[in-house]
């Protein structure tokens, strides 16, 4: 049993649904009736309130592009040209959260009414697009570098599997798409997160709303002469329950259910070493209530909860023998959020 030190962040009259990196370098909280609470990375001393969301609705996802801050509910999407002094401007379409992309742009699935796009103007305005009735259910989205001006996202599409695109600022591309189908019944993928090396630069991970994981080795390569794609599904025992966020940390992944975050140690390295159908990995076990997670300045993991976030240093959290994560991040929280709050990590060994 390993003990692991995080925080935990509980606001009085302010339900946390979702929490962002913001502009400044700080924190950017969603709360469940619309309001944005702006605080410093290092506390909640002068935190700022804004109301957001004129219908009260949930914010779950928040992004910024420049100081134009984009805000998304199950129901719209509400775009501010400034953030400091926001005037919003409403999109009656409801989003799956919200992501930056490598050229500053801002994106999120819009279900079976395809993908909203967001970049600033020439004239430092904000523009959007939409693509409907081109695109599958695109539920979660994460951003998978780019090229020239170019921006990859790969998409959990739910039933029609992991989708990818390109990006630019003339339109939205489809490249590829799989579906992935087990025992007669097509996987429900809800997020999937890139795995970057040298040898594979646009490998992926997915993962389906009953725990079981897909793996692409080229998530950008259109049908290959053969027909197959090189791809595979497995699943793990101590992953079960409803999944709800992927993330891929260096060699590790990590997922989030809802009554445990599961680190996977040594997995994305496992599978960018060789093609296999089955892994032998050890996996790290933390019981919590969870709902939703995001990784921000590649340092801190932040987990909302049923009663607040939990928030936690990737670089002990991810921390090994080899210490292959001093690198993440340079900034230190203080106590100003809190007395640290001890976490127990049950470790076992695991074979898909």
């Amino acid at each position: 049993m390993r003990q692991i030190n995080g925080r935990h962040i509980v606001f009085p009259t302010f339900e946390i649904s979702c929490v962002a990196s913001a502009p400044d370098g700080g924190l950017c909280f969603g709360s469940e009736d619309g309001r944005l609470r702006f605080t410093k990375i290092d506390g909640p001393a002068g935190a700022r309130d804004v109301t957001a969301v004129e219908s009260g609705e949930a914010i779950n996802g928040i992004a910024f592009s420049d100081n134009i801050m984009v805000v998304s509910t199950r129901q719209e999407i509400v775009v501010c040209k400034d953030y400091k002094d926001p005037v919003p401007t409403k999109l009656d379409r409801g989003a799956f959260g919200l992501i930056q992309t490598m050229h500053r742009r801002v994106v999120a699935g819009l279900g079976k009414s395809g993908i909203f796009m967001m970049q600033s103007s020439s004239e430092g305005g904000a523009g959007f697009s939409q693509v409907i009735e081109r695109e599958p259910h695109i539920y979660q989205i994460s951003a998978a570098g780019g090229f020239h001006g170019e921006d990859w996202i790969i998409c959990a599409a739910r039933r029609n599997g992991i989708v990818s695109l390109v990006v630019n600022k003339e339109e939205i591309r489809p490249v590829a798409g799989m579906a992935f189908r087990e025992k007669g019944r097509y996987s429900d993928v809800i997020d999937v997160a890139p795995l970057t090396s040298v040898n594979y630069p646009h490998a992926a991970i997915g993962i389906g709303k009953d725990c079981e994981f897909h793996f692409v080795r080229d998530s950008f390569s259109p049908l290959p002469p053969n027909g197959i794609f090189e791809r595979h599904s497995f699943s793990f025992p101590p992953v079960k329950g409803t999944a709800y966020r992927l993330f891929a940390c260096g060699d590790d992944v990590l997922v989030l259910t809802g009554t445990n975050l599961v680190r996977l140690i040594g997995l994305a390295k496992e599978m960018l070493s060789h093609p296999a159908d089955a892994y032998q990995i050890k996996a790290g076990v933390i019981k919590l209530d969870a709902v939703d997670a995001s990784i921000l300045y590649d340092r801190w993991l932040m987990i909302v909860c049923t009663d607040g976030v939990s928030m936690f240093d990737l670089r002990k959290l991810l921390k090994s023998e080899e210490n292959q994560y001093q690198h993440i991040g340079a900034l230190d929280i203080s106590e100003a959020w809190g007395e640290p709050v001890q976490f127990e990590e049950e470790q076992v060994n695991v074979d898909s």
